[in-house]
């Protein structure tokens, strides 16, 4: 049991004695310790204050060391760009001075080349006075190696037009291509002279104990046929164009040549046998020289299927519309210009006795 230590009244378990000295003891607890929690604050309060005037002051402190850092830094900043300047001027004088000393220089041996080039030129021109000039040489092996390759191509397309030829338009170059059309071109011309000389030869035999005439010039015959090969060739190389451009066929230049030199391929051989033919009967050699269009259809109707997306049936149409139109095309141009194969002498005159008939007894 508990008793209060006051009045010694016997205490239930819990109980607080209500007695007079009691009472003034909890009192005066109660206010020692508000005196205490107050005397506590007000310490509290003091060294927070105290704490607080420190703390600014240690960082006015800090911050004046770290003003004053930043000022001595700087200042070396300022002092070290000064000196990057200077240097920097004084590298630019130097690059300067080295240019104008390098550009001196360099008209100092401009001056001595010329010199030097002038020296040599009057050397050359006093050893070209007492030596003959050599005559360049040729590059015979190179010359060789470009015939071989012409005449292997030339072989094997005409040999195997089926395969060959659809091989050569689709990989060919255009040097042998256009070789193939130079070649064709100029076994026409000789053709022409071949006809020509016949034809003049026939003529004055005729007329012979009359008077002599040259009915075809040679040399205009000559011309005039390669003229109008080449001048075929490049109309055939149009149609080709045009009719890819319109079928929307992706071809390239060099296989639409690569095809054109196929036909001249083809013909060439024929316009060989037809000198031979020429020479014992014109009109069997005139026959074949323009026969050989046959065999060039042949032909072309292989190699355009050496070019993409050109279909056998597509190639089939479009070789023979192409050729169609180039013979009625080069037929009526080549109608046109045949007067130009005869003599002008013959013509003036033939032309005279049309518009007066009576010079024709001159002559008898």
């Amino acid at each position: 049991m508990a008793f209060c230590k006051y009045c010694g009244r016997e205490l239930k378990e819990g109980e607080v004695c209500s007695c007079q000295e009691a009472q003034e003891a909890r009192a005066a607890a109660q206010a020692a310790g508000q005196e205490a929690a107050q005397t506590a604050v007000q310490e509290a309060q003091a060294a927070g204050q105290t704490a607080a005037r420190e703390a600014q002051t240690t960082g006015q402190t800090a911050a004046q060391e770290a003003q004053a850092v930043a000022q001595a830094a700087g200042q070396e900043a300022h002092a070290a760009g000064q000196e990057a300047q200077a240097a920097a001027q004084t590298a630019a004088q130097e690059a300067q001075t080295a240019g104008q000393e390098a550009h001196a220089a360099a008209q100092t041996a401009a001056q001595e080349a010329q010199a030097a080039g002038q020296t040599a030129s009057q050397a050359a021109q006093q050893a070209a006075a007492g030596e003959e000039a050599a005559i360049p040489s040729l590059d015979t092996e190179k010359i060789m190696t470009v015939v071989k390759e012409v005449a292997g191509s030339f072989v094997g397309v005409f040999t195997k037009p089926a395969t060959a030829g659809r091989t050569y338009v689709a990989k060919a170059g255009t040097v042998t291509s256009l070789c193939f059309i130079v070649i064709q071109a100029l076994l026409s011309a000789f053709f022409g002279l071949i006809l020509t000389a016949k034809i003049n030869s026939a003529v004055n035999d005729l007329v012979g104990s009359i008077f002599k005439m040259t009915v075809f010039p040679g040399a205009k015959a000559f011309f005039l046929t390669l003229l109008f090969s080449l001048l075929g060739s490049a109309l055939l190389l149009l149609l080709f164009l045009i009719s890819t451009m319109i079928l929307k066929v992706k071809a390239y230049w060099r296989q639409l040549v690569a095809l054109v030199a196929v036909r001249s391929v083809a013909v060439s051989p024929l316009i060989l046998l037809s000198w031979i033919l020429a020479c014992i009967n014109p009109i069997l050699g005139i026959s074949v020289f323009f026969g050989s269009v046959l065999l060039a259809l042949a032909f072309l109707l292989e190699g355009m299927k050496g070019i993409d997306g050109m279909k056998d049936n597509k190639a089939f149409y479009t070789v023979i519309i192409v050729m169609v139109i180039f013979i009625l095309i080069y037929g009526f141009v080549f109608s046109k210009a045949l007067p130009l194969y005869v003599s002008s002498t013959l013509r003036e005159s033939l032309q005279q006795l049309m518009e007066d008939p009576s010079q024709l007894f001159k002559f008898f």
